[in-house]
């Protein structure tokens, strides 16, 4: 029997969702870099996680300072060793979903999914549902990522993150870079820069979502693709997710608009679709015919 310490705050993501109003971009990064000083450690002693996510990360208010304890080390072992994917399908690497193992830069995009997470205030693709987890493999080894206001996060940050959860994982930081980035950030803040780009951030816009959604977001076998990275076609769908900088701040607060131009964006076809489909094209193709849409 493993006995471990309570933690007042829960979870990393319990945290979040009953915080995240109140929360100044100090504390944010103050969390992030809790976060990284530990997961460095690890990296430290040769291993990597392997399943790294807000519910395995768990904090603590002790002596009203907040405290980073890192859980589940479960699946964690020597980097570059081949382990059955397992974990939270929404925060997993590509390289992870397509067969491979999973390696220290594996870590880092976790990492990238809780800078999104903690800067925006939800769980990363919070907008797909159960029934669409499978499509969505194909969707993130294919580039596309969670979706953000840009308006809100200081561009530093938004530049950093996508590095971290950049397709090819030898184009990530190490996490110990990381750690120093953000270190410089926080003491950007702490010196009263007002030019400081996350002081003009302050002011955020929370994307809300319906609890029940949470519950999809638990560590489970992880189906993968044998598609290699060449059967994906690359384009930085992820920039043109982003909301439009003129949106006003009553477009973004509304759910069903932000939902229904997610939705209407896409058009979600699997390859096993795809490859029926075009079994079955009349190769007597008639230009001059009016075809449905």
């Amino acid at each position: 029997m493993i006995i471990t310490k309570f933690v007042e705050q829960g979870n990393l993501r319990n945290f979040i969702n009953n915080n995240f109003i109140t929360l100044s971009w100090l504390q944010k990064l103050e969390l992030l870099q809790s976060i990284a000083i530990g997961l460095n450690k690890i990296h430290s002693s040769g291993l990597s996680h392997n399943d790294f996510h807000s519910g395995n990360i768990l904090v603590s208010n002790e002596k009203s300072n907040l405290s980073i304890f890192i859980s589940d080390l479960g699946i964690s072992g020597p980097a570059d060793r081949s382990y059955d994917p397992f974990g939270v399908m929404q925060y997993t690497p590509p390289e992870i979903l397509r067969g491979h193992n999973y390696t220290k830069y594996s870590d880092v995009y976790f990492f990238s999914m809780l800078m999104y997470e903690i800067s925006v205030g939800v769980p990363p693709f919070i907008n797909v549902s159960r029934d669409q987890l499978n499509d969505l493999i194909f969707d993130i080894c294919d580039g596309l990522r969670p979706i953000y206001n840009s308006k809100y996060i200081p561009k530093s940050f938004e530049k950093i993150m996508k590095q971290c959860w950049d397709d090819d994982e030898f184009n990530r930081p190490l996490i110990s870079q990381l750690v120093d980035i953000i270190g410089n950030w926080i003491k950007e803040i702490k010196e009263n820069n007002i030019n400081s780009q996350f002081n003009k951030c302050e002011q955020q816009i929370r994307l809300k979502y319906p609890l029940y959604k949470y519950d999809i977001y638990k560590s489970q076998q992880i189906k993968t693709t044998d598609l290699g990275k060449e059967d994906f076609e690359h384009d930085d769908d992820n920039e043109e997710l982003n909301f439009n900088e003129n949106d006003s701040d009553e477009d973004i607060e509304l759910n069903e608009d932000f939902e229904r131009r997610v939705q209407n964006r896409f058009v979600k076809l699997t390859r096993k679709d795809l490859m029926k489909w075009l079994e079955n094209v009349d190769e007597s193709f008639d230009p001059n015919r009016s075809y449905p849409r």
